[in-house]
């Protein structure tokens, strides 16, 4: 495994990514968002499951976006729109093919649905989302974003569905790239009934889409963590969708 750290893809302060890369080239990438509620972690975290996940032949490209308190609603969708399009354009210097997926966990998984569903963010970039292989989302919350609520002054308990969800954005005009959606047995308040509102509601839409939805047992976010036989349920997982796609 080969290690590029600190790479910029904007002129902005501490706009970085951390690349975990296979000894070989002509290698898949995900990108991955981390979790912390938009207002804690860094691309610093999850070391050992970047590390597993290209000790699998998959590089994990981990960013670093805007954050609470500083940034404001939609500053940190558009950080995730424009990383992911600096890596599409740069990832061949590094040894990347063009097999790319989006993904994060938590508030890096709420990221990853908002480029998925409100075009315009990957548009600023003369992107769509079928410009990448595929998204994975491992536990987003579909609605609007409590920390987004909390900005707005509102109770981080309502769950609301308005620009700031990825739900608003589910009708008939969706293109429908390749989604994994995971959730979690004990995941948070309401969040295991999201993904499955949302998974019915663009079926609603498309009665045809196939998009795997997979309940990993545990707490929120459980298979972001080494079991005792020391694999992730979370890199299985993943490595599930991705195989048939590169």
């Amino acid at each position: 495994m080969r290690t590029v750290f600190d790479v910029p893809y904007s002129a902005r302060e501490n706009a970085l990514i951390n690349f975990y890369l296979p000894d070989h080239d002509n290698f898949a990438t995900v990108i991955f968002f981390h979790g912390g509620g938009i207002e804690n972690g860094n691309r610093k975290m999850d070391p050992e499951l970047a590390e597993a996940l290209t000790s699998q032949g998959v590089a994990f490209a981990s960013v670093e976006y805007r954050m609470y308190p500083t940034a404001r609603f939609p500053e940190f969708i558009e950080d995730a729109a424009e990383s992911a399009a600096w890596i599409k354009k740069n990832i061949a210097t590094y040894g990347g093919n063009d097999k790319i997926f989006i993904s994060g966990s938590s508030a890096g998984a709420y990221l990853t649905m908002m480029l998925y569903c409100d075009k315009h963010y990957l548009a600023a970039h003369g992107l769509k989302s079928s410009d990448f292989t595929g998204f994975i989302s491992d536990s987003a919350q579909l609605t609007t974003h409590f920390n987004v609520l909390r900005e707005r002054g509102a109770s981080t308990k309502l769950e609301r569905i308005d620009e700031g969800a990825p739900l608003y954005f589910v009708d008939e005009s969706l293109t429908l790239t390749p989604l994994l959606l995971i959730y979690y047995s004990n995941d948070m308040f309401c969040r295991a009934e999201q993904n499955r509102l949302f998974h019915r509601a663009i079926t609603h839409f498309f009665p045809e889409a196939k998009i795997p939805m997979v309940e990993l047992p545990g707490g929120h976010c459980a298979g972001r963590f080494k079991k005792e036989n020391g694999e992730y349920d979370l890199i299985n997982t993943i490595m599930d969708f991705v195989k048939p796609l590169i």
